[in-house]
């Protein structure tokens, strides 16, 4: 009897010593894979590249919040609820815009709804169109982070970022949807089996967050040029979001540490300051993602270029 307790012992101490040390590896595996993801980031000007999509990004915030609207107003069968759905997400997703900012946008809407008669294909098509230089940024900062060339031609490249202006349209209806007041899904899902499963999982942002790992890490598969392997795409979703997440709970250090002075040298403009250096961090963020996808990517490209350089020719003294 002691000597099956000591053997018990044995191997719990053996087992706990294994798990410690996996845990170990695959702890030093993500740090590697995040630090050669900054390194392609930094050397390959990831900051750039944020830069120009931040500034499409504010070009485009209008057509795909109206197109959220639409598509939302037109899934629920009620424009009015969609509206403030919409509104009540910008505000929580974007920390500290001005009262008099979503003032100004919440008029722009209520004017574009008071004279649109409801949602067509051709005005959906518009509002894509609108938002394909966003993707185009997107699709421009991949490939310079990936570095490959643009290939196919023009048609196939404004083709590419059509497709990806319609994923990510998709996505931001998706994701509105998901985010709405539970009260909502409290009344479709009653009396259903998956009721409570649902609101669980949409109140504790399991839903949410699954969604989004899914899109990027298709969007990543499927849009950064080269043989991305699937778990780098995952890999790189899980950083992104993980960033963004952060990001957006430390926002009390700006609060308490940074307000008080941003508003003294920006005035009333403060906000506006903030929300440009919040979606400028998304971006950066977006792209560090791509990085930690295509960093494995790069390094094989490099190690088959060097392996193609052919061995300089032997001496004929050292030969005789």
């Amino acid at each position: 009897m002691k000597e099956f307790k000591q053997q018990s012992s044995e191997k719990m101490y053996a087992s706990g010593e294994d798990a410690e040390a996996r845990g170990y590896e695959t702890l030093t595996k993500f740090l590697g894979r995040g630090v050669r993801g900054l390194f392609v980031f930094k050397t390959r000007k990831g900051e750039i590249v944020a830069a120009s999509s931040t500034f499409f990004t504010l070009m485009s915030f209008l057509p795909l919040m109206l197109l959220s609207i639409g598509v939302y107003g037109w899934f629920v069968g009620d424009v009015e609820l969609a509206h403030g759905h919409v509104m009540s997400l910008v505000r929580d997703n974007v920390p500290g815009l001005a009262p008099w900012i979503l003032t100004s946008l919440d008029n722009i809407v209520v004017n574009h709804l008071a004279q649109a008669k409801g949602v067509s294909f051709a005005s959906i098509a518009v509002l894509c169109y609108a938002m394909m230089g966003y993707s185009s940024s997107l699709l421009f900062g991949m490939n310079t982070l990936a570095a490959q060339p643009s290939r196919g031609g023009k048609l196939f490249e404004d083709m590419r970022a059509f497709f990806g202006a319609i994923a990510i349209a998709v996505f931001m209806c998706g994701f509105t949807l998901l985010n709405t007041d539970l009260g909502f899904w409290s009344s479709q899902s009653a009396g259903a089996w998956w009721g409570s499963t649902m609101i669980f999982l949409l109140r504790y942002n399991i839903l949410q967050t699954s969604l989004a790992l899914t899109f990027f890490s298709l969007f990543y598969k499927s849009f950064i040029p080269g043989k991305i392997r699937n778990f780098d795409a995952i890999l790189g979703a899980v950083s992104f979001v993980a960033l963004f997440l952060l990001g957006k709970s430390f926002y009390w250090v700006y609060l308490h540490h940074m307000k008080a002075e941003f508003s003294a040298t920006f005035g009333n403009f403060e906000t506006i300051v903030m929300a440009v250096t919040w979606i400028y961090f998304i971006q950066c963020s977006f792209f560090f993602g791509a990085s930690v996808a295509c960093a494995p990517m790069s390094l094989r490209t490099k190690k088959q270029t060097v392996e193609d350089i052919p061995a300089p020719p032997m001496d004929l003294d050292q030969a005789s």
